[in-house]
């Protein structure tokens, strides 16, 4: 696999994990029901999805 494939891939897989964390999180507290936000996770995952799309936009791999 070329690096631009796992660039993008990374970008991808980030993306999804931070859309259901924080989809998850707003739906769960509107219902009231309980959810840890892990939030060590979710700024790991930030920094490496802006990171990538730093990468992307750049062309820097």
């Amino acid at each position: 696999m070329t690096p631009e494939i796992i660039t993008y891939l990374i970008c991808l897989l980030t993306f999804a994990y931070l859309a259901v964390t924080i989809f998850t999180f707003v739906k769960n507290r509107r219902t009231g029901d309980g959810y840890r936000l892990r939030i060590f996770y979710v700024l790991a995952a930030a920094l490496v999805f802006l990171l990538s799309v730093y990468a992307i936009a750049t062309g820097q791999t």
